[in-house]
């Protein structure tokens, strides 16, 4: 378990949106844009701080004043640099992190798998073909040498980042039910954002 005040949230809002065309962070949610809908799912799942993780250079989202904004310091590499950011600022034991494109995971989805984690070991489910999900996990802040490694070493694979922190006992990786495979959809393209109401 986590305890209060040790998890920071980050919604990683960064990504080109070629397929999408448009800034996904922007796009209704229901009544909001989902990077709103995103940074409450963290709040009400028990985030002490949260945080928006853009593109240098990208359209301001209008953030509360309790929201931070944090900006890639790599280009190029993928999520790896919003999530390498994210540890690099996090002051908590825990980050929990949620793409912005992910509109089917609540609250719920973080208090699972912080059941999971311990003082300095974070918590990611792993789907039935063996894919891990390290775009809606939580993450050791220690985990940032590790992030820094890959980084330098330009293996910029989130898939490769998490079989590393698991084989070094930073991370547990949580078997994730075929039954709930619909919480992991993404939003890619315009197609996409039909098969969800609200």
């Amino acid at each position: 378990m986590i305890p209060a005040g040790q998890l920071t949230g980050v919604v990683l809002a960064g990504g080109l949106s070629q397929r999408m065309g448009r800034d996904k962070a922007t796009i209704a949610h229901g009544s909001q844009p989902l990077w709103r809908r995103q940074r409450e799912i963290l709040l009400i799942a028990g985030a002490a701080v949260t945080a928006i993780v853009r593109r240098p250079g990208q359209a301001p989202l209008g953030l509360p004043e309790d929201c931070q904004l944090w900006h890639d310091e790599a280009i190029d590499v993928g999520p790896l640099a919003g999530l390498h950011v994210a540890l690099s600022q996090c002051r908590t034991s825990q980050l929990a992190v949620l793409a912005v494109d992910m509109p089917r995971i609540d609250p719920w989805w973080f208090q699972w798998l912080g059941s999971f984690c311990g003082s300095s070991i974070g918590a990611m489910a792993c789907r039935p073909d063996g894919r891990y999900e390290p775009l809606a996990a939580i993450y050791p802040r220690i985990a940032l040498a590790e992030a820094t490694r890959h980084l330098q070493g330009k293996d910029f694979s989130l898939q490769s980042l998490a079989a590393s922190l698991i084989d070094q006992n930073l991370l547990r990786c949580v078997p994730l039910p075929a039954g709930e495979l619909w919480r992991v959809t993404n939003w890619n393209s315009p197609d996409d954002t039909s098969t969800i109401s609200g």
